[in-house]
C-alpha cells in the first residue's frame, strides 16, 4: 500500500496580477477552490481580498462572486 501524501492546504484566497506599467495591478480574485485560479495566483488573507473587493481594484472571478453563488441558488 502507498503511504498517504499530506497536501498543503490551499489559501483561503487568491490574486492573480497584471503588469501595467510596471507595476503589479490585481486582476481577479478567487477562493481557494476556485478552478479558473491558476499556478500563478498569490495567496490573501480575508482582510487583503476584502480590501482589494471594496476598493473596487479588482472585480471576483466569474466563479467565485456573489453572482456565480446566487444564480444557482435564487428561485425568483
Amino acid at each position: 500500500m502507498r503511504p498517504v501524501r499530506n497536501l498543503p492546504e490551499r489559501p483561503g484566497w487568491g490574486v492573480v496580477y497584471l503588469s501595467e506599467r510596471e507595476r503589479r495591478v490585481p486582476a481577479t480574485v478567487h477562493i481557494g477552490n476556485c478552478p479558473l485560479a491558476g499556478k500563478n495566483t498569490d495567496p490573501l488573507s480575508t482582510e487583503e481580498a476584502r480590501r482589494i473587493l471594496t476598493e473596487g481594484r479588482s472585480p471576483p472571478a466569474t466563479s467565485t462572486g456573489p453572482t456565480a453563488s446566487s444564480a444557482s441558488s435564487s428561485s425568483d
